[in-house]
């Protein structure tokens, strides 16, 4: 994740990792194809120690390592910065894509300035180059995008990227602006941490030493209303003209009705998307709850059910336009496999669901906030409203 040095909010994605004192199995394919077998290892956090093709290939980092005479790379990744290098001071993280680490800048020893950079793993930079990932052209774009775009405020932006050619591949680096004077008394009270030494002849010849995960915490602001949300994770970033080339899109609790059922996709997924996450910020847990599913029943149609309990009737005339209608809809439009009660339990629908918020938001509050996420949940994305119009929309406009 691309982002400033300053904490994550308070209940991380499920990707994130933080520290943990024990030990972490991760479960990695050991063949070439789709149903060779899997091993675990033991490991503190990122498999840093293992190469591709077995892992994802993150990049093996110490406290103190420095970066000088950088590659900036070619086009379209270089962008000019009068950076002279960086040293490593924390890891704030990881997850699927990279870690992501504070690091000081080295061109002036007089005042300390920090940065936050993203390691890209070498399987991830391979897909950049590929363009099978688009994380550093939406980076790009909206780094030499149009100044006056409002939304360009909220969204974090490139200060550098370069290239380091460690054991596995190349690595592109991506760091964004933090603030300085109060990350330094933090870290000076604070010193980060590495998890006790490993020695694993089968996983490395080298002595293992991984540096714990210790994100940064949330500042107190002496004025809240001057903090600023900014979005800083544009891994899942696809342009509009490349959707067709990723049909299965989204967390698969997220995912919206046209992915699962094949109908063409674009910029609509990411409004279903906030209606979902507007629940789970309420409810603190997710609108679709698709965990611990029966043997036997498969997720889409778990998934579909509970779309369908929560918002009504599937609209004819968006399953006509879906290429995998017929795999969960008879003719009529009813679903072929709906779990019954004794192996899904009914939770009403979105009204019925808000209404335990009654007493703890005001009525006419409520009302507009489940407005709003019908209007993000709209089953057929051509009639889904676009972000510029929910800008509009009653519960934002004041």
């Amino acid at each position: 994740m691309v982002s400033p040095a300053v904490a994550p909010s308070p209940r991380e994605d499920d990707e994130a990792e933080t520290a943990n004192p024990g030990t972490i199995f991760i479960t990695l394919d050991d063949s070439d194809d789709d149903l060779g077998d899997a091993f675990e290892i033991p490991c503190d956090e990122e498999p840093h120690m293992i190469g591709p093709p077995m892992s994802p290939g993150y990049i093996p980092l110490h406290l103190g390592q420095q970066f000088t005479d950088l590659d900036r790379g070619p086009e379209p990744f270089s962008l000019p910065h009068p950076a002279e290098g960086y040293e490593i001071v924390r890891k704030l993280g990881w997850g699927q894509e990279g870690s992501v680490w504070l690091a000081r800048r080295l061109e002036n020893a007089s005042q300390t300035s920090f940065v936050a950079i993203k390691f890209l793993t070498a399987s991830i930079t391979s897909a950049c180059i590929q363009k099978e990932s688009f994380e550093l052209n939406a980076l790009l774009a909206l780094t030499k995008g149009a100044m006056d775009h409002p939304g360009r405020t909220y969204c974090t932006l490139l200060l550098d990227i370069f290239i380091y050619p460690d054991i596995k591949s190349d690595n592109i680096f991506i760091d964004a602006g933090v603030q300085d004077e109060v990350i330094a008394k933090y870290l000076a009270d604070n010193p980060s941490r590495t998890y006790p030494v490993r020695h694993d002849p089968s996983l490395s010849p080298d002595p293992i030493i991984t540096v714990m995960s210790e994100p940064l915490p949330p500042f107190n602001s002496p004025d809240r209303d001057a903090l600023r949300i900014k979005l800083g994770d544009f891994g899942a970033a696809i342009p509009q003209n490349e959707t067709h080339r990723f049909p299965t899109v989204m967390p698969t609790s997220l995912r919206a009705p046209e992915v699962i059922l094949g109908c063409p996709w674009g910029w609509q997924v990411d409004i279903w998307m906030v209606g979902c996450l507007m629940f789970d910020r309420v409810h603190s847990r997710p609108i679709f709850n698709l965990r611990g599913v029966p043997e036997g029943i498969k997720v889409a149609d778990v998934h579909l059910t509970r779309m369908q309990e929560l918002l009504g009737p599937f609209p004819s005339s968006f399953l006509d336009r879906c290429s995998r209608r017929d795999k969960y809809f008879d003719k009529s439009g009813k679903l072929l496999r709906k779990p019954d009660s004794t192996t899904l339990t009914g939770l009403g629908d979105l009204e019925q669901r808000m209404s335990e918020l009654k007493g703890r938001v005001p009525y006419g509050e409520l009302a507009e906030l489940v407005n709003f996420m019908r209007r993000c949940l709209t089953i057929d994305p051509e009639l889904r409203p676009s972000a510029e119009e929910l800008l509009e929309d009653p519960f934002l406009a004041d």
